[in-house]
């Protein structure tokens, strides 16, 4: 069964539009969609979920489902599993997540449709360029 295994914990670090938070201890996921868990290291930084500050998108659909969106940005940046799964893992999560059907699709098209430039094709450099070693170091097989 999918389900969020421990608590988000996290802590400021940029006071920015976005946004940026630093997880304070490990947060996992197991997922019936992909077949496995994942485990997000403390100290790995999310911006949750990345939504336009367009007038009513914004209101609709941001700064909601941040375990959801932390679990997302982990994905997009490990690359564990294909593009298309790790949204499909979003979608899975956003109803555990409170989010509704309708809400959840909305959200897995957005990221279908403009989360490709997100997707870097290296997993390690884009850690290590958001700040967050432990899981950098982690892929690179130090840790």
């Amino acid at each position: 069964m999918s389900k969020f295994i421990g608590e988000l914990i996290v802590k400021l670090v940029a006071d920015d539009e976005a946004g940026l938070w630093e997880l304070q201890q490990p947060f996992s996921y197991q997922s019936d969609v992909a077949g496995r868990t994942f485990t997000l290291p403390a100290g790995f930084r999310t911006d949750f979920c990345s939504v336009p500050r367009v007038v009513g998108v914004y209101d609709m659909l941001g700064d909601r489902a941040r375990k959801s969106g932390a679990h997302h940005d982990g994905l997009y940046v490990s690359h564990e599993v294909p593009r298309e799964m790790a949204d499909q893992v979003l979608r899975e999560m956003l109803l555990l997540d409170g989010v509704g059907h309708f809400e959840a699709e909305e959200f897995f098209l957005a990221v279908r449709v403009g989360g490709g430039s997100h997707w870097g094709p290296d997993p390690v450099a884009a850690l290590t360029a958001t700040g967050a070693m432990t899981l950098a170091s982690h892929l690179a097989g130090g840790g």
